[in-house]
């Protein structure tokens, strides 16, 4: 893993990365029914964000869809593994069945009263068995591998400053928005999957996690968590079949890899002097 897993200190971009200069970083809490909107050209939509709740059904089937259909829609990791939509709605009924009543959910209405997007996310250290009847299939398989390796070198790292108990570290393991709906943007120039990511983050704070992590599998992916306040930490390149088909180009400042990307709420209480330690094994810049 230490051959394969690269500190993203060593990339140029890190040095550029200041989070103080993204108005987004801010993170101060907004009402957790806050209705923005969001324009694309001349049309507008209102999008209402606020917390998942597990008991309604109309939010429970809209939140599935809408991270399944974003998904099937050229994701990396799935698509080198051969995961179609059937698996990938397996895979986000699975977190949503089971980790839903977490309180760290997150879903984007439409004005009219669709569910356009939405972002699922649980705490780090508890229902890893929820998935067990998928990680051996065929495809998944390779993706919990390849997964393991970036969640076991952030936590090798995290864990000399955070303890991962229950209640102290979140994760965003899945979010997605609509394609029907992707490009709206608000009046910061944050479109909704940023805008649903911002928000999971400020009820991870506002529920007393300390750290909130995410694997960012694409360059969209990654620059939506970067808009909603999350950090590089450090990278690991697609360079084992069957991932070692992907390719980014020009689009990532990271080549053909996967990017772990958290933010540690503590830190930016402390002014930010921490904040540069979460996920970097030399503490450079996370």
């Amino acid at each position: 893993e230490s051959k394969t897993c690269r500190n993203a200190g060593e990339h140029p971009l890190m040095s550029a990365v200041d989070c103080k200069k993204t108005p987004s970083c801010a993170l101060s809490l907004p009402a957790q029914n806050e209705t923005i909107v969001h324009s694309r050209g001349k049309d507008q939509v209102n999008v209402t964000y606020r917390v998942f709740n597990d008991e309604s059904e109309h939010e429970s089937e809209g939140l599935r869809e809408s991270i399944t259909s974003a998904f099937a829609k050229g994701e990396p990791m799935c698509e080198a593994a051969k995961i179609g939509r059937v698996g990938i709605q397996q895979l986000t009924d699975t977190f949503v069945f089971s980790r839903g009543g977490d309180g760290l959910c997150i879903v984007a209405e439409s004005d009219d009263g669709r569910i356009v997007g939405g972002a699922l996310a649980g705490d780090f250290v508890k229902g890893e068995e929820d998935f067990a009847d998928l990680a051996d299939k065929p495809g998944f398989d390779a993706i919990f591998k390849f997964l393991g390796k970036a969640e076991s070198m952030f936590c090798e790292t995290v864990s000399k400053d955070v303890p991962f108990v229950e209640g102290n570290v979140a994760y965003l393991f899945m979010a997605g928005v609509d394609e029907q709906f992707r490009g709206y943007k608000d009046i910061s120039g944050q479109t909704i999957g940023a805008k649903v990511m911002e928000h999971c983050l400020n009820l991870a704070k506002d529920k007393g996690y300390r750290v909130i992590m995410a694997e960012a599998t694409n360059p969209g992916s990654y620059r939506a968590g970067q808009n909603a306040g999350l950090k590089p930490a450090f990278y690991l390149p697609y360079d084992e079949p069957p991932f070692d088909v992907i390719e980014f180009g020009e689009k990532s400042n990271y080549g053909n890899a996967l990017v772990v990307i958290a933010k540690d709420f503590k830190a930016q209480e402390d002014g930010g002097k921490r904040d540069r330690q979460v996920g970097s094994r030399e503490t450079s810049e996370s």
